[in-house]
């Protein structure tokens, strides 16, 4: 289970990205992060809101070189890694799928970015 906010900021990033991979922001994918983030929200970390919006902004600079994406995903992968254990990364990787079939649709950005996560973090 996720106990540090930390942890929470990593997985929230990793499931923004997936969302907005495509270009577009899914209303039933940003769902799926929100349902997520409040299930796992502890009070004392204080505004969910806000971390929700700074992790939006971070992923906006992330993909800001979407050229260089790939060679981005090596160094996030050695952080998931340390930051989470392999339960945590299970329920990433978790939430990632569902976000991805969220829309019902099969977008390539998608598949091939999650397929990235699953072989990274495998």
């Amino acid at each position: 289970m996720f106990k540090e906010l930390a942890q929470i900021r990593l997985v929230l990033f990793c499931a923004i990205l997936l969302v907005v991979i495509d270009f577009g922001i899914d209303e039933k994918e940003e769902q799926a992060c929100r349902a997520f983030l409040e299930a796992h929200w502890q009070p004392e970390w204080g505004n969910l809101e806000s971390l929700y919006q700074a992790a939006f902004d971070e992923v906006r600079a992330f993909l800001a070189h979407r050229a260089e994406l790939a060679e981005h995903l090596t160094p996030l992968f050695a952080q998931i890694k340390a930051s989470l254990n392999p339960e945590e990364i299970a329920q990433l990787l978790s939430l990632m799928g569902q976000i991805a079939q969220a829309d019902n649709k099969e977008m390539p950005q998608e598949t091939n970015l999650l397929s990235q996560f699953r072989a990274g973090l495998g």
